[in-house]
């Protein structure tokens, strides 16, 4: 348990956990983002007694008797300052990483409001930006110097004109942490589903087992691809049957064509065709068909061969059309020719 403040409101965690987690799960404090929860990214930046610090790294034990400020705990007029800074020098795009680059800006300009671009460099060395290069980002930082010597903030741009310059329309929202990222969305009861890659590149899966896992407190369930099938063989809708009905249509298509072409009815293109039709919705309803019965996939698994069995068949004579003499052609000026010329059917 410990005892501290968050922006000038004294708080207590009940147990120990990262002070990222305490800070997003049980305060809402959303502007602390999440971006790699191991120190390496940054976002999570907040101030710890006046100094920057990720919120990822720190455990809630070790803030007794400490104060945490975030960009919830800024001042309005620093708000507003820090808003029309980044939005003036165009340094929010998604603004994933804004939070944690506002806090970095203020750490350095508590103590010097006179800083170099290098100074400015430096300040936010630790903080990793995907989208600006961070050159539009140290702009940001020095124009917010000069707002905060000058004490006041000009007014936003209301010129909307073609060719005018104006910031982002939700400039504010990102530079307040207050913009909703899908890790923002916080429901009663929500799961929380974590993805278990193979530590295998190449190998062939014999069984998986998830007994274990669902013995582990908190865990609600396990869910692989079987199962995932089962479950909407169990909860079918009529988009699921789409698949199996099409393969079926053309599947009854493609047999009338395959009836006929003894007799000379049937095309051997069009036949052609519908067979590769047919195998390619077989394919998908198969996979639809898994987990709801063998008798559906040997079913569309004998259709799948019999549409294969005729695509091997009629490829050869659609490549290689045999070949028939025609008539001998008559010369422009009497007498027949003794070149003989082929033509294909």
């Amino acid at each position: 348990m410990a005892t501290f403040t968050v922006n000038g409101k004294t708080v207590t965690a009940d147990h120990n956990q990262k002070l990222i987690r305490f800070l997003r799960d049980e305060l809402r404090l959303t502007s602390v983002k999440d971006g790699c929860s191991e120190g390496a990214c940054g976002t999570c930046t907040v101030l710890v007694d006046g100094k920057a610090a990720r919120a990822c790294i720190f455990t809630t034990d070790k803030m007794e008797g400490k104060s945490v400020l975030t960009v919830e705990g800024l001042t309005d007029f620093e708000k507003q300052v820090y808003t029309y800074a980044f939005g003036q020098a165009g340094a929010v795009q998604c603004g994933f990483c804004i939070p944690g680059m506002v806090m970095c800006a203020k750490a350095l300009l508590d103590g010097n409001q006179t800083p170099t671009r290098e100074e400015a460099a430096f300040a936010i060395r630790n903080n990793i930006c995907r989208c600006t290069g961070y050159v539009k980002i140290i702009d940001a930082i020095l124009l917010a110097a000069e707002l905060l010597r000058a004490g006041e903030v000009p007014e936003i741009p209301s010129d909307w004109s073609l060719g005018a310059r104006v910031p982002r329309v939700d400039v504010g929202e990102k530079v307040a942490g207050t913009g909703i990222y899908p890790d923002d969305v916080y429901m009663e009861g929500m799961l929380y589903a974590s993805a278990v890659r193979s530590q295998y590149p190449r190998a062939r899966i014999l069984a998986i087992h998830t007994e274990e896992a669902k013995a582990l407190p908190g865990v609600a369930g396990c869910v692989w691809l079987m199962e995932s099938f089962r479950a909407h063989a169990a909860n079918p809708v009529l988009w699921d049957y789409a698949p199996l009905l099409l393969s079926i249509v053309c599947g009854m298509l493609f047999y009338m064509d395959f009836a006929g072409i003894s007799a000379g009815a049937a095309r051997p293109r069009r036949l052609l065709w519908m067979a590769g039709v047919t195998l390619i919705l077989s394919a998908a309803a198969l996979v639809s068909a898994v987990g709801s019965g063998w008798a559906d996939a040997l079913l569309l698994l004998s259709q799948m061969l019999a549409a294969a069995g005729v695509l091997w068949r009629l490829s050869p004579s659609l490549e290689n059309p045999p070949k028939t003499k025609a008539k001998p052609r008559p010369r422009p000026f009497g007498g027949e020719s003794t070149q003989e010329e082929t033509t294909y059917d």
